[in-house]
Parts: structure tokens; sequence; C-alpha cells
């Protein structure tokens, strides 16, 4: 089974993210939209709950395809929310998948940074989309997507 893990703030999801679950939607089985707890690369000081951000990615996805789920696997681990913890998650539950993480360029570009990195490239395939202003991080071997160009973010959002 190829799944497709997409998580995130999603505070608020936006265009930006819908266009990327359509653009992969045909390339996998299951597509798990995963908003973050705590995430330790971002500043989560938000009034939006976890539970509010659920919600918004329910309303914003689960029309677009049935192989979509939004998954509530972050709200169940402990803090902070560490995407290698929720692969080994998603490998406990999936365990013959063929799994692939997709992430923005701002995280490409910190992949160093990420908890248990070299591990966690060797249970999943990145794709990294392009978004304007950062520098991808070549040292892993990433399947970078660079025509799409959806100028915006929730920060963006977030400030108007």
């Amino acid at each position: 089974m190829k799944i497709y893990l997409f998580g995130g703030c999603f505070n608020p999801p936006h265009i930006g993210h819908v266009e990327i679950v359509n653009r992969f939607i045909n390339e996998c089985d299951k597509l798990l939209i995963v908003p973050s707890n705590f995430s330790p690369n971002k500043n989560m000081n938000s009034e939006i709950s976890v539970e509010h951000r659920m919600e918004m990615c329910r309303i914003t996805f689960l029309d677009i395809s049935k192989k979509i789920v939004v998954s509530d696997i972050e709200m169940q681990l402990s803090i902070p929310s560490y995407t290698f913890n929720t692969v080994k998650w998603i490998l406990k539950k999936y365990p013959k998948s063929d799994l692939h993480i997709i992430i923005g360029e701002d995280q490409g570009q910190a992949l160093s940074s990420w908890y248990k990195i070299n591990e966690l490239y060797k249970l999943a395939k990145f794709i990294c989309i392009s978004r304007s202003n950062y520098i991808l991080d070549r040292r892993y071997k990433i399947k970078y997507i660079d025509d799409f160009d959806y100028n915006i973010s929730s920060t963006f959002i977030r400030k108007l």
C-alpha cells in the first residue's frame, strides 16, 4: 500500500494545502492529513487548538477523496510531535506500506534539525514542494517538485 503523509500545523488549512493534496491523491492508496499537536520546529503559540485545526482539516479535505484520512495520531502520541514517532506509528499500523512524507521547502531546508532524521530517512521517502525564498537541504535524496508555486502560507493568512 502506498501511503502519503502530509503533516503540518494547518493553522489554517488553505488553497495551497488543497492543491498539494489534489496533486498527489491519484499517486497513492491512502493520504494521511496529520495536524501536529505540538511541533518542535514551529512556533505553535496560537489560540487555535489542535482539535479545532483537526476539524478545519476535515472540512477542507474529506470531500476531495475517500483515500484521505484526517488523523489524530499526533494527539495520541507524546509531546512534542516528532515526525519520527508518527512514522513509526503508521508503519506499525500499515507494516507493508510504502510511505512518502510530503513537506514544504521550509521544512526541506531544515531536515538536518529533525529528530532522528537519519533513521526517519530510512523508513520513508520524502517529497518536497517548492516554496518561495527557501533553499533545500540537498544532503538528503528527496523528490523535489519545483513547479508548484502557490505563494501563500498559513502565517500570512493569520497576519491578515
